[in-house]
Protein backbone atom coordinates (compact mmCIF):
# COMPACT_ATOMS: atom_id res chain seq x y z
CA UNK A 1 0.00 0.00 0.00
CA UNK A 2 1.19 3.23 -0.63
CA UNK A 3 2.51 5.44 2.15
CA UNK A 4 -0.49 8.33 1.57
CA UNK A 5 -2.88 5.57 3.04
CA UNK A 6 -0.79 5.31 6.40
CA UNK A 7 -0.59 8.98 6.24
CA UNK A 8 -4.84 9.11 6.11
CA UNK A 9 -4.84 6.25 8.19
CA UNK A 10 -3.46 7.96 10.91
CA UNK A 11 -4.91 11.34 10.92
CA UNK A 12 -8.32 9.73 10.51
CA UNK A 13 -7.47 7.54 13.54
CA UNK A 14 -6.34 10.89 15.47
CA UNK A 15 -9.80 12.66 14.01
CA UNK A 16 -11.35 9.76 15.60
CA UNK A 17 -9.95 9.76 19.28
CA UNK A 18 -10.70 14.00 19.10
CA UNK A 19 -14.17 13.68 18.65
CA UNK A 20 -14.32 11.16 21.18
CA UNK A 21 -11.85 12.93 23.69
CA UNK A 22 -14.04 16.15 23.09
CA UNK A 23 -17.51 14.05 23.55
CA UNK A 24 -16.56 12.92 26.87
CA UNK A 25 -15.27 16.65 27.93
CA UNK A 26 -18.14 18.11 30.82
CA UNK A 27 -18.98 21.98 30.07
CA UNK A 28 -20.11 24.42 32.40
CA UNK A 29 -23.88 24.87 31.62
CA UNK A 30 -25.58 28.02 29.89
CA UNK A 31 -28.91 29.51 30.60
CA UNK A 32 -29.57 30.45 27.02
CA UNK A 33 -32.26 29.15 25.12
CA UNK A 34 -30.41 30.60 21.97
CA UNK A 35 -29.50 27.76 19.67
CA UNK A 36 -25.03 27.41 19.65
CA UNK A 37 -24.47 27.77 16.27
CA UNK A 38 -20.73 28.55 17.10
CA UNK A 39 -21.55 24.62 17.89
CA UNK A 40 -22.89 23.60 15.05
CA UNK A 41 -20.37 25.27 12.54
CA UNK A 42 -17.39 23.48 15.27
CA UNK A 43 -19.31 20.37 14.43
CA UNK A 44 -19.45 21.19 10.60
CA UNK A 45 -15.71 21.78 10.03
CA UNK A 46 -14.88 18.87 12.95
CA UNK A 47 -17.05 16.22 10.72
CA UNK A 48 -16.18 17.48 7.10
CA UNK A 49 -12.56 16.91 8.44
CA UNK A 50 -13.53 13.44 9.14
CA UNK A 51 -15.41 12.81 5.71
CA UNK A 52 -12.57 13.75 4.34
CA UNK A 53 -9.72 12.02 6.06
CA UNK A 54 -12.23 8.85 5.63
CA UNK A 55 -12.11 8.90 2.38
CA UNK A 56 -8.77 9.66 1.54
CA UNK A 57 -8.09 6.82 3.25
CA UNK A 58 -10.15 3.80 2.16
CA UNK A 59 -9.91 5.22 -1.82
CA UNK A 60 -6.87 3.40 -2.27
CA UNK A 61 -8.46 -0.22 -1.15
CA UNK A 62 -12.09 -0.10 -1.87
CA UNK A 63 -13.97 1.39 -5.56
CA UNK A 64 -15.14 5.05 -5.54
CA UNK A 65 -18.74 3.98 -4.54
CA UNK A 66 -17.88 1.83 -1.29
CA UNK A 67 -15.23 4.52 -0.43
CA UNK A 68 -18.38 7.15 -0.28
CA UNK A 69 -20.11 4.86 1.45
CA UNK A 70 -18.22 3.50 4.03
CA UNK A 71 -16.93 7.06 5.27
CA UNK A 72 -20.29 8.67 5.09
CA UNK A 73 -21.63 5.77 7.67
CA UNK A 74 -18.55 5.32 9.54
CA UNK A 75 -18.99 9.40 9.95
CA UNK A 76 -22.57 8.62 10.93
CA UNK A 77 -21.94 6.26 13.59
CA UNK A 78 -18.95 8.25 14.74
CA UNK A 79 -21.19 11.31 15.38
CA UNK A 80 -24.63 9.18 16.89
CA UNK A 81 -21.81 7.28 19.43
CA UNK A 82 -20.34 11.19 20.47
CA UNK A 83 -24.22 12.17 20.72
CA UNK A 84 -24.51 9.57 23.11
CA UNK A 85 -21.54 9.64 25.09
CA UNK A 86 -22.78 13.25 25.45
CA UNK A 87 -26.41 12.14 27.06
CA UNK A 88 -24.48 10.75 29.81
CA UNK A 89 -21.71 13.36 30.47
CA UNK A 90 -23.09 16.00 33.14
CA UNK A 91 -23.99 19.23 31.74
CA UNK A 92 -24.15 17.62 28.25
CA UNK A 93 -26.76 16.54 26.31
CA UNK A 94 -27.84 14.08 23.18
CA UNK A 95 -28.51 16.77 20.73
CA UNK A 96 -30.43 15.53 17.43
CA UNK A 97 -29.35 19.09 15.45
CA UNK A 98 -25.96 18.15 16.34
CA UNK A 99 -26.20 14.55 15.12
CA UNK A 100 -27.78 16.17 12.09
CA UNK A 101 -24.82 18.51 11.71
CA UNK A 102 -22.43 15.72 12.28
CA UNK A 103 -24.03 13.74 9.00
CA UNK A 104 -24.11 16.69 7.02
CA UNK A 105 -20.75 16.98 7.76
CA UNK A 106 -19.45 14.15 7.11
CA UNK A 107 -21.46 14.19 3.49
CA UNK A 108 -19.92 17.49 2.63
CA UNK A 109 -16.26 16.39 3.32
CA UNK A 110 -16.64 13.39 1.09
CA UNK A 111 -18.17 15.05 -1.48
CA UNK A 112 -15.08 17.86 -1.30
CA UNK A 113 -12.61 15.45 -2.09
CA UNK A 114 -14.95 13.65 -4.85
CA UNK A 115 -15.86 17.17 -6.69
CA UNK A 116 -11.98 18.34 -6.76
CA UNK A 117 -10.55 14.83 -7.36
CA UNK A 118 -13.72 15.48 -10.26
CA UNK A 119 -12.04 18.60 -11.29
CA UNK A 120 -8.73 17.55 -11.27
CA UNK A 121 -9.79 14.47 -13.70
CA UNK A 122 -11.40 16.89 -16.45
CA UNK A 123 -8.73 19.46 -16.40
CA UNK A 124 -6.16 16.54 -17.44
CA UNK A 125 -8.41 15.05 -19.78
CA UNK A 126 -9.19 18.86 -21.77
CA UNK A 127 -7.63 19.40 -24.55
CA UNK A 128 -5.62 22.28 -25.16
CA UNK A 129 -6.45 25.25 -26.27
CA UNK A 130 -6.65 25.33 -30.10
CA UNK A 131 -5.21 28.93 -31.22
CA UNK A 132 -6.69 29.88 -34.74
CA UNK A 133 -4.88 32.42 -36.67
CA UNK A 134 -5.73 33.82 -40.20
CA UNK A 135 -2.95 31.44 -41.91
CA UNK A 136 -4.72 28.41 -40.50
CA UNK A 137 -7.92 29.33 -41.83
CA UNK A 138 -6.04 29.97 -45.18
CA UNK A 139 -4.93 26.47 -44.81
CA UNK A 140 -8.28 24.73 -44.18
CA UNK A 141 -9.53 26.01 -47.69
Amino acid sequence: MEKRFYLYFMLAAAETAVLIYFAFQSTIPYSSQIPDYNGFLKHFIAYSVYGFLLYKTFRYSHSHELTMILAISIGTIMGALTEIIQGFIPFRVLDIMDFLVNVFGSYVGVNIVVLSRKAILQKEKAPDAISISPTSLENRE
